[in-house]
């Protein structure tokens, strides 16, 4: 701490991303004698726009931070709803309340009651929202959304999310992972080729998603067609040749395909879930439906999210239902799940380890997006590391996720924003 508001940080090793990691909120700056102190999950000290005032299980209240800086809302475009508040000093709302909604609870209604500003939806809610001949004719925006909903001042917004849904195969597995060989490698791409990602997001999602057919999801710097990964393609005839060709014994009769090994044992494939939610049953089912296509039988373990977790951490199981949010736009973020020093307990819960890719990786991870030679460079650099990951597949690609949230007229944010996380200090609703 050179002085009371700067601090120099040497970094050890060249690292362009820190900039944007140091913006979440675990690189938030901290009083070195506040935190020797104070006990940090009991007494909270910060500088933000907002003071914690209540919380409990029922309710968590902030105020208005009086000795918050001096800072206005500035360059707000025009047409914009906040364009009223211009130069208005932030926070724009003097009180934010998060009210905890017991299980038995029913916050979508009290939103539809006009309690809450602000929703998203589940499966079911969408389909009693949204205008299903809209949603084919391709239309945007609030004409999505049942006349009698935009009568009531109810508002949609969508956005992309950068976020990948996969299934990680555990690669420390005998049956499906490295020390399996070659055999494992079919059985990979094999359960790769069997899912139809456009079903999954058709049917599971409501067409909230797109299709994953590379690491890199839309909008980062790095996706490139030539990232595509040809294993993730719906094709179950071709994972059938691929399990043939490894050995495996590929039949078919009334009840379906069934793939045995050299002993004759039908291969198993167990999934560990993070959920047991009515919308992770159903994904479960579709799944076991469609690995079955490649003569696969799927046995599926419905976790609490911490058993979810401990098993990861710990490698027990043979593949995971996992996911990532990126934390900042850049495909370093997402590609360092498959680095082998980030094996459990890190984040490569797939226990991925590559010679070649983490080669890849380390070269790729020091070049800066903002010099034009070296983001070249790093383009090229992830178009092969996409190509070692097509010849491994450590991961079944899903889908990147879209949202869509509702919200009440007068309800006021800035555009969508997913790796901002401080926009309740531009947040305003006026009933």
């Amino acid at each position: 701490a050179l002085d009371d508001s700067t601090v120099r940080i040497t970094l050890n090793q060249p690292f362009p991303q820190f900039l944007m990691a140091i913006t979440l909120s675990y690189g938030a700056i901290m009083p070195i004698e506040a935190a020797q102190k104070y006990d940090m999950n009991e007494h909270m000290v910060g500088t933000g726009p907002y003071v914690l005032k209540e919380a409990n299980d029922e309710l968590i209240r902030y105020e208005r931070n009086p000795n918050y800086r001096a800072v206005r809302l500035r360059d707000v475009p025009d047409g914009h709803p906040l364009k009223h508040f211009e130069g208005a000093r932030l926070p724009l709302t003097d009180q934010l309340r998060y009210e905890i909604v017991p299980e038995d609870g029913d916050p979508f209604q009290e939103f539809l009651d006009g309690k809450l500003p602000t929703t998203g939806m589940d499966n079911d809610q969408f389909v009693k929202v949204m205008d299903g001949e809209a949603l084919k004719a391709g239309k945007q925006g609030d004409d999505l959304l049942k006349q009698e909903y935009r009568d009531k001042g109810i508002h949609l917004r969508t956005y992309a999310e950068p976020t990948l849904h996969y299934i990680s195969f555990n690669m420390n597995d005998d049956v499906f992972g490295t020390p399996a060989g070659k055999k494992g490698t079919a059985l990979r791409k094999a359960v790769a080729m069997c899912v139809d990602r456009q079903d999954y997001v058709d049917r599971l999602l409501n067409g909230r998603g797109e299709p994953a057919d590379q690491l890199v999801p839309p909008g980062i710097l790095g996706r490139a067609d030539d990232c595509r990964l040809t294993n993730q393609k719906h094709d179950p005839a071709a994972g059938r040749k691929l399990l043939m060709d490894a050995g495996f014994t590929v039949t078919e009769d009334d009840a379906g395909w069934t793939t045995r090994d050299a002993k004759g044992k039908q291969v198993t494939l167990e999934v560990c879930f993070r959920s047991q939610s009515g919308s992770t049953l159903e994904y479960g089912e579709w799944l076991e439906e469609a690995v079955a296509s490649v003569g696969i039988k799927l046995k599926t373990a419905y976790l609490t999210f911490p058993e979810f977790l401990r098993r990861q951490d710990e490698g027990k199981g043979q593949a995971y239902d996992a996911g990532w949010v990126m934390d900042y736009p850049d495909a370093q973020n997402m590609l360092q799940l498959l680095y082998g020093p980030n094996k459990p307990p890190g984040i490569n819960s797939a226990s991925y380890g590559s010679e070649k890719y983490d080669e890849l990786y380390e070269k790729m991870a020091v070049l800066r997006e903002d010099v034009p030679e070296q983001a070249e460079a790093k383009r090229k650099l992830i178009i092969d590391m996409h190509k070692r990951i097509d010849e491994d597949t450590p991961w079944v690609l899903m889908e990147y996720r879209k949202i869509f949230t509702l919200y009440h007229e007068g309800f006021l944010q800035p555009p969508p924003n997913p790796f901002a996380c401080n926009f309740t200090k531009y947040t305003r609703w006026d009933r």
